[in-house]
């Protein structure tokens, strides 16, 4: 699956560009990005993202945990 999308960052957002002389944000412009999720294998998805146009990271594994698996792993969390 191939996703497109257009970004932009509003006022307070996080990551903004930092701040003018006047103390506004200065805001990064809008760019075309895009998002890749490639189905593997038994529930590994793949996830591959653009940067100001450019795929330059790696990409990361993303296991899918279902309903169950991820109340065990909650229950887990809560008792330490």
């Amino acid at each position: 699956m191939r996703l497109f999308a257009t970004c932009g960052q509003e006022p307070n957002a996080q990551g903004s560009n930092g701040k003018s002389g006047d103390s506004s944000p200065v805001l990064a412009p809008p760019s075309s990005e895009t998002i890749i999720l490639k189905k593997t294998n038994n529930g590994i998805v793949f996830l591959l993202k653009s940067r100001n146009g450019e795929f330059t990271d790696p990409g990361t594994k993303l296991a899918y945990c279902g309903q169950d698996a991820q109340r065990k792993y909650a229950e887990q969390k809560a008792r330490k």
